[in-house]
Protein backbone atom coordinates (compact mmCIF):
# COMPACT_ATOMS: atom_id res chain seq x y z
CA UNK A 1 0.00 0.00 0.00
CA UNK A 2 1.74 3.58 -1.29
CA UNK A 3 0.04 7.02 -0.64
CA UNK A 4 -1.11 8.62 -3.29
CA UNK A 5 0.34 12.63 -3.15
CA UNK A 6 -2.35 14.75 -1.15
CA UNK A 7 -4.84 11.65 -0.26
CA UNK A 8 -6.17 12.28 3.50
CA UNK A 9 -6.60 10.22 6.51
CA UNK A 10 -9.51 11.23 8.62
CA UNK A 11 -8.86 11.32 12.41
CA UNK A 12 -11.36 9.02 14.74
CA UNK A 13 -9.21 10.11 17.86
CA UNK A 14 -12.35 12.06 18.94
CA UNK A 15 -15.26 9.83 18.49
CA UNK A 16 -15.67 8.20 21.33
CA UNK A 17 -14.17 11.07 24.41
CA UNK A 18 -16.65 11.73 27.25
CA UNK A 19 -16.85 15.04 25.89
CA UNK A 20 -17.46 16.45 22.14
CA UNK A 21 -14.53 17.61 20.37
CA UNK A 22 -14.32 21.50 20.75
CA UNK A 23 -13.37 23.55 17.39
CA UNK A 24 -10.90 26.70 16.69
CA UNK A 25 -11.33 28.80 14.27
CA UNK A 26 -8.21 29.96 14.49
CA UNK A 27 -5.65 26.73 14.32
CA UNK A 28 -8.41 24.61 12.48
CA UNK A 29 -7.71 22.07 15.20
CA UNK A 30 -10.12 20.45 17.65
CA UNK A 31 -9.74 20.00 21.25
CA UNK A 32 -10.83 16.42 22.58
CA UNK A 33 -10.96 15.17 25.87
CA UNK A 34 -10.18 12.03 27.13
CA UNK A 35 -11.17 10.28 30.51
CA UNK A 36 -9.46 7.68 31.57
CA UNK A 37 -8.60 5.75 34.95
CA UNK A 38 -5.41 4.69 37.26
CA UNK A 39 -5.73 1.82 39.38
CA UNK A 40 -3.80 3.34 42.73
CA UNK A 41 -1.89 1.65 45.13
CA UNK A 42 -3.82 -0.10 48.20
CA UNK A 43 -7.42 -0.71 48.60
CA UNK A 44 -10.32 0.41 50.78
CA UNK A 45 -12.43 -1.96 52.68
CA UNK A 46 -15.79 -2.77 52.10
CA UNK A 47 -18.70 -1.02 54.22
CA UNK A 48 -19.37 -4.22 56.04
CA UNK A 49 -15.91 -5.08 56.71
CA UNK A 50 -15.55 -1.88 58.36
CA UNK A 51 -18.67 -3.20 60.63
CA UNK A 52 -16.22 -5.22 62.86
CA UNK A 53 -15.35 -9.28 63.26
CA UNK A 54 -18.52 -9.59 65.63
CA UNK A 55 -21.36 -8.64 63.41
CA UNK A 56 -23.15 -11.53 61.62
CA UNK A 57 -22.58 -11.80 57.95
CA UNK A 58 -24.88 -13.39 56.71
CA UNK A 59 -27.92 -12.64 54.22
CA UNK A 60 -31.69 -13.60 55.26
CA UNK A 61 -31.54 -17.19 53.46
CA UNK A 62 -28.18 -17.93 55.89
CA UNK A 63 -25.65 -17.65 53.18
CA UNK A 64 -22.18 -16.20 53.97
CA UNK A 65 -21.52 -12.61 53.02
CA UNK A 66 -18.60 -12.63 51.05
CA UNK A 67 -16.50 -9.83 51.50
CA UNK A 68 -14.42 -8.08 48.77
CA UNK A 69 -11.82 -5.44 49.16
CA UNK A 70 -11.99 -2.75 46.22
CA UNK A 71 -9.80 -0.74 44.29
CA UNK A 72 -8.98 2.98 44.75
CA UNK A 73 -9.28 4.26 41.41
CA UNK A 74 -8.57 7.84 40.30
CA UNK A 75 -10.07 9.19 36.80
CA UNK A 76 -7.66 11.72 34.56
CA UNK A 77 -8.02 13.69 31.48
CA UNK A 78 -5.77 14.26 28.42
CA UNK A 79 -6.46 17.05 26.82
CA UNK A 80 -5.06 16.44 23.18
CA UNK A 81 -5.57 19.19 19.83
CA UNK A 82 -5.54 17.53 16.32
CA UNK A 83 -6.66 17.77 12.91
CA UNK A 84 -9.75 16.46 11.98
CA UNK A 85 -7.76 15.21 8.99
CA UNK A 86 -4.25 14.98 7.49
CA UNK A 87 -2.47 14.35 4.36
CA UNK A 88 -0.67 10.73 4.74
CA UNK A 89 2.28 12.27 4.00
CA UNK A 90 2.18 14.33 6.88
CA UNK A 91 0.40 11.82 9.69
CA UNK A 92 1.56 11.57 12.96
CA UNK A 93 3.83 8.77 12.43
CA UNK A 94 2.00 6.97 15.27
CA UNK A 95 11.03 5.80 25.88
CA UNK A 96 11.08 4.63 26.91
CA UNK A 97 11.60 5.86 23.69
CA UNK A 98 7.76 5.92 21.55
CA UNK A 99 8.73 5.82 17.48
CA UNK A 100 5.84 8.51 15.75
CA UNK A 101 3.92 9.98 18.58
CA UNK A 102 1.38 12.00 16.16
CA UNK A 103 -0.07 14.19 18.68
CA UNK A 104 1.87 13.01 22.13
CA UNK A 105 -1.22 10.88 23.73
CA UNK A 106 1.04 7.75 24.31
CA UNK A 107 3.62 9.47 25.77
CA UNK A 108 1.15 11.42 27.95
CA UNK A 109 -0.39 8.27 29.24
CA UNK A 110 2.98 6.72 30.28
CA UNK A 111 4.31 9.92 31.81
CA UNK A 112 1.24 9.18 34.25
CA UNK A 113 2.87 6.26 35.17
CA UNK A 114 6.15 5.84 37.28
CA UNK A 115 8.57 6.67 34.44
CA UNK A 116 12.07 8.49 34.80
CA UNK A 117 11.51 9.98 31.46
CA UNK A 118 10.20 9.54 28.01
CA UNK A 119 11.64 10.26 24.70
CA UNK A 120 8.27 11.38 22.25
CA UNK A 121 9.41 11.48 18.91
CA UNK A 122 8.54 12.33 15.09
CA UNK A 123 9.28 14.41 12.39
CA UNK A 124 8.00 17.51 11.15
CA UNK A 125 8.03 20.69 12.60
CA UNK A 126 4.73 21.35 13.07
CA UNK A 127 3.58 17.44 14.28
CA UNK A 128 6.11 18.21 16.99
CA UNK A 129 4.73 21.84 17.71
CA UNK A 130 1.71 20.65 18.37
CA UNK A 131 2.74 17.19 20.34
CA UNK A 132 4.75 19.83 22.77
CA UNK A 133 1.84 21.55 22.98
CA UNK A 134 -0.20 18.55 24.19
CA UNK A 135 2.53 17.99 26.51
CA UNK A 136 2.60 21.31 27.78
CA UNK A 137 -1.34 21.11 28.37
CA UNK A 138 -1.28 17.62 30.42
CA UNK A 139 1.41 19.39 33.06
CA UNK A 140 -0.87 17.42 35.37
CA UNK A 141 0.45 14.50 33.99
CA UNK A 142 3.35 14.88 32.52
CA UNK A 143 5.37 17.19 35.14
CA UNK A 144 7.84 15.20 37.68
CA UNK A 145 6.04 16.84 40.47
CA UNK A 146 2.45 17.44 39.10
CA UNK A 147 3.21 20.81 39.08
CA UNK A 148 0.68 22.58 36.61
CA UNK A 149 3.12 25.70 35.52
CA UNK A 150 4.83 26.19 32.72
CA UNK A 151 8.25 25.87 34.50
CA UNK A 152 7.74 22.45 35.97
CA UNK A 153 10.30 19.93 34.56
CA UNK A 154 8.63 17.37 32.34
CA UNK A 155 9.15 13.88 32.15
CA UNK A 156 8.52 14.05 28.46
CA UNK A 157 11.53 15.16 25.89
CA UNK A 158 9.97 16.04 22.41
CA UNK A 159 12.52 15.27 20.02
CA UNK A 160 12.98 14.70 16.28
CA UNK A 161 13.77 11.60 14.50
CA UNK A 162 13.55 10.91 10.99
CA UNK A 163 13.36 7.08 10.32
CA UNK A 164 14.61 7.63 6.98
CA UNK A 165 18.12 9.44 8.34
CA UNK A 166 20.66 6.61 10.04
CA UNK A 167 21.83 9.40 12.96
CA UNK A 168 19.31 11.47 15.35
CA UNK A 169 19.15 15.01 14.13
CA UNK A 170 21.90 17.27 15.93
CA UNK A 171 20.57 20.66 14.56
CA UNK A 172 21.08 23.32 16.68
CA UNK A 173 18.61 25.58 14.73
CA UNK A 174 15.86 23.14 15.55
CA UNK A 175 14.42 23.79 18.23
CA UNK A 176 13.80 19.66 18.81
CA UNK A 177 16.74 18.79 18.02
CA UNK A 178 18.87 16.21 20.20
CA UNK A 179 21.05 17.21 23.17
CA UNK A 180 24.41 15.29 24.12
CA UNK A 181 22.75 14.75 27.60
CA UNK A 182 19.92 13.33 25.50
CA UNK A 183 22.70 10.46 24.22
CA UNK A 184 23.41 9.71 27.54
CA UNK A 185 19.82 9.12 28.50
CA UNK A 186 19.18 6.78 25.14
CA UNK A 187 21.48 4.23 26.80
CA UNK A 188 19.76 4.02 29.97
CA UNK A 189 16.12 3.02 27.60
CA UNK A 190 14.80 0.32 28.34
CA UNK A 191 11.78 0.21 26.37
CA UNK A 192 10.61 1.10 22.70
CA UNK A 193 6.63 1.50 21.98
CA UNK A 194 5.17 2.66 18.69
CA UNK A 195 1.45 2.54 18.22
CA UNK A 196 -0.64 3.19 15.16
CA UNK A 197 2.31 3.42 13.14
CA UNK A 198 1.83 0.84 10.20
CA UNK A 199 -0.31 1.99 7.72
CA UNK A 200 2.73 2.87 4.53
CA UNK A 201 4.83 -0.25 2.93
CA UNK A 202 7.40 2.70 2.99
CA UNK A 203 7.03 3.79 6.24
CA UNK A 204 6.94 0.55 7.45
CA UNK A 205 10.56 -0.54 6.17
CA UNK A 206 11.60 2.42 7.63
CA UNK A 207 10.10 1.94 11.19
CA UNK A 208 11.94 -1.63 11.11
CA UNK A 209 15.40 -0.67 10.31
CA UNK A 210 14.95 2.20 12.59
CA UNK A 211 14.10 -0.01 15.45
CA UNK A 212 17.01 -2.72 14.52
CA UNK A 213 19.23 -0.06 14.50
CA UNK A 214 18.12 1.59 17.80
CA UNK A 215 17.81 -1.16 20.30
CA UNK A 216 21.32 -3.06 18.33
CA UNK A 217 22.84 0.52 19.09
CA UNK A 218 21.37 0.97 22.25
CA UNK A 219 20.72 -2.53 23.75
CA UNK A 220 17.46 -2.01 24.11
CA UNK A 221 15.86 -5.20 25.12
CA UNK A 222 11.89 -4.58 24.09
CA UNK A 223 9.63 -3.25 22.16
CA UNK A 224 5.87 -2.93 21.87
CA UNK A 225 3.81 -2.48 18.79
CA UNK A 226 0.25 -1.55 18.79
CA UNK A 227 -1.81 -1.38 15.59
CA UNK A 228 -4.91 -1.93 13.82
CA UNK A 229 -5.50 -4.21 11.14
CA UNK A 230 -7.14 -2.32 8.41
CA UNK A 231 -9.37 -4.23 5.76
CA UNK A 232 -10.15 -2.68 2.56
CA UNK A 233 -11.90 -3.76 0.03
CA UNK A 234 -9.10 -4.39 -3.80
CA UNK A 235 -10.82 -3.78 -6.63
CA UNK A 236 -8.34 -5.87 -8.34
CA UNK A 237 -8.69 -8.61 -6.82
CA UNK A 238 -12.58 -7.51 -5.68
CA UNK A 239 -11.73 -9.43 -2.32
CA UNK A 240 -11.10 -7.68 1.10
CA UNK A 241 -7.47 -7.71 2.30
CA UNK A 242 -4.80 -5.97 4.65
CA UNK A 243 -2.33 -4.98 2.57
CA UNK A 244 -0.18 -2.96 5.17
CA UNK A 245 -0.29 -5.71 7.71
CA UNK A 246 0.73 -8.26 5.51
CA UNK A 247 3.99 -6.20 5.04
CA UNK A 248 3.92 -6.35 8.66
CA UNK A 249 3.99 -9.94 8.82
CA UNK A 250 6.85 -10.30 6.52
CA UNK A 251 8.76 -8.07 8.65
CA UNK A 252 7.94 -10.06 11.65
CA UNK A 253 9.14 -13.65 9.49
CA UNK A 254 12.18 -11.30 8.72
CA UNK A 255 13.68 -10.49 12.75
CA UNK A 256 12.78 -14.46 13.75
CA UNK A 257 14.86 -14.92 11.38
CA UNK A 258 17.44 -12.38 12.41
CA UNK A 259 20.14 -13.22 15.08
CA UNK A 260 18.99 -11.83 18.01
CA UNK A 261 15.76 -10.97 17.67
CA UNK A 262 12.17 -12.43 18.36
CA UNK A 263 8.74 -11.87 18.11
CA UNK A 264 5.30 -12.71 19.36
CA UNK A 265 1.79 -11.57 19.43
CA UNK A 266 0.27 -11.06 22.49
CA UNK A 267 -3.50 -11.33 23.97
CA UNK A 268 -5.31 -7.88 23.96
CA UNK A 269 -7.60 -9.00 26.71
CA UNK A 270 -6.19 -6.71 29.29
CA UNK A 271 -8.25 -4.12 30.99
CA UNK A 272 -9.88 -1.34 29.60
CA UNK A 273 -8.46 2.21 31.11
CA UNK A 274 -9.72 4.45 28.67
CA UNK A 275 -13.78 4.54 27.06
CA UNK A 276 -13.42 3.16 23.22
CA UNK A 277 -14.56 -0.17 21.47
CA UNK A 278 -12.09 -2.83 21.17
CA UNK A 279 -12.00 -3.65 17.50
CA UNK A 280 -11.03 -7.01 17.11
CA UNK A 281 -8.86 -6.15 14.91
CA UNK A 282 -6.68 -4.85 17.50
CA UNK A 283 -3.02 -6.03 17.93
CA UNK A 284 -0.11 -5.90 20.07
CA UNK A 285 3.40 -7.54 19.34
CA UNK A 286 6.36 -7.42 21.24
CA UNK A 287 9.53 -7.73 19.96
CA UNK A 288 12.82 -8.71 22.22
CA UNK A 289 16.22 -7.87 21.28
CA UNK A 290 19.38 -10.14 23.14
CA UNK A 291 22.58 -8.36 22.91
CA UNK A 292 24.95 -10.65 20.86
CA UNK A 293 27.85 -9.95 17.94
CA UNK A 294 26.03 -9.36 14.45
CA UNK A 295 28.59 -10.89 11.80
CA UNK A 296 25.80 -10.77 9.24
CA UNK A 297 24.01 -7.79 7.28
CA UNK A 298 20.64 -6.30 8.20
CA UNK A 299 18.40 -7.92 6.19
CA UNK A 300 15.08 -6.42 4.85
CA UNK A 301 11.77 -8.33 3.37
CA UNK A 302 13.02 -9.24 -0.55
CA UNK A 303 16.78 -10.49 0.78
Amino acid sequence: MYALPGELVLSDVHREVFQPARQSSETKTVLSRFQFSIILDGTTEDEEEKSGPDKDRFDEDGDLIVIRRQEKIMTEVIKIEHMMSTEVSRVGLQHILELGSGTGITSILLASTNVAGIFCTDTGSDVLIQCQKNISSNTHLTSRDREMTPEAESKVLVRELDWTHDSLNEDTQNAFHWRQNDKELMQQVKFIVAADVIYDDNLTDAFFRILQKLMKENHIQRAFIALEKRINFSLDDLDVSSPAHDHFLQWVEVLKKTEGFDCRQMKTSFPKRFNYTRTKQLELWQITFSHVRIESEEVHPGN
